[in-house]
């Protein structure tokens, strides 16, 4: 989904990396979502992704309600985009089950990470469950984690603040 305008996915439905690859050595997302506005996605199943699975990036609105994810990788990665909601998702990931980052560094575009809430999700990970960072060469911003449950996870909370962007006012809630 590449420079879009209100895009919407209802389920119930499937999306599944591996129909989309004819070898499962490729790094295969179930969706990118870049450069775009107004996009929701509800009651959908995203699997067998391995590389992260939903990667939204430089976008902004966008929409996540009541969807599953069985990723190799990360489940979500909200990446220099604005106003997304996630909200009753449930995540088993190989990697991170959500990873706010911007890797786009201000002085590129000025674009900014903010505004990102995930809430009311379960999620289960080799890796970091409820993480900003890694990826921080840009301002991210206004980050809320709220009522989420975590099992089988080697990190709950992290914060890694790594690359020179700041990060402001980020929750842990519940």
């Amino acid at each position: 989904i590449e420079n879009a305008h209100n895009v919407r996915f209802c389920g119930p439905g499937i999306i599944d990396a591996v129909s989309t690859s004819p070898s499962r050595r490729h790094n295969v997302h179930n969706v990118n979502v870049t450069s775009s506005q107004d996009v929701t996605f509800e009651d959908v199943l995203f699997e067998r992704s391995n590389s992260w699975a939903v990667h939204i990036r430089r976008s902004d609105r966008v929409t996540v309600r009541n969807v599953r994810v069985f990723s190799g990788k990360d489940g979500f990665d909200p990446d220099a985009s604005r106003d997304v909601l996630i909200d009753g998702a449930f995540v088993v990931s190989g990697d991170d089950a959500i990873a706010v980052k911007n890797r786009f560094p201000t002085e590129a575009d000025g674009r900014t990470c903010e505004r990102v809430t995930f809430r009311n999700s379960i999620v289960s990970t080799t890796k970091s469950a409820l993480k900003i960072g890694t990826e921080t060469r840009g301002p991210i911003r206004d980050v809320t984690f709220e009522n989420c449950d975590v099992f089988d996870g080697d990190r709950g909370i992290v914060l890694y603040a790594q690359d020179g962007g700041p990060i402001e006012r980020a929750v842990w809630r519940n």
